[in-house]
């Protein structure tokens, strides 16, 4: 059982690295948001202009916002997921998430497919508590 609670606990530490890799990829979309808003700016002082200029703007901005939220989301999420199984915890999030992370290629392929066969064992769903 010692076994088993040790890679719970090595796991979380790993998702804890993945969560913030994909909280700093999240922020890549931060380039499109500010052109977009250049863009929207730009189209306001110049009338001529102003519908394309402040539609591309503005699908720039919602598209990167977008984005930047559904990246913030999931590395919250991983960041969590890393916290229930070094706590043993909230085991079908835990297995919702691993798979989700899958298809953060290539680290959180490895790291859901880890996840999803450590708890696939029986042993280590007995570990976690009937709180849910």
């Amino acid at each position: 059982m010692d076994k088993n609670l040790e890679n719970l606990r090595l796991l979380g530490v790993f998702y804890y690295v993945v969560a913030a890799f994909a909280a700093m990829i999240a922020l890549i979309p931060m380039i499109h948001f500010t052109i977009g808003s250049v863009l929207l700016v730009v189209s306001l002082f110049n009338l001529r202009a102003m519908f394309p200029l402040t539609l591309v703007g503005g699908v720039f901005v919602l598209v990167a916002s977008f984005l930047i939220l559904l990246g913030a989301a999931f590395g919250t999420c991983l960041f969590f997921a890393g916290r229930f199984l070094r706590q043993a915890r909230h085991y079908y999030f835990c297995l919702v998430t691993g798979g989700v992370a899958c298809v953060f290629f290539p680290w959180g392929t490895i790291l859901g497919v880890f996840t999803l066969v450590l708890l696939s064992k029986e042993e280590v769903k007995a570990l976690f508590t009937t709180e849910e």
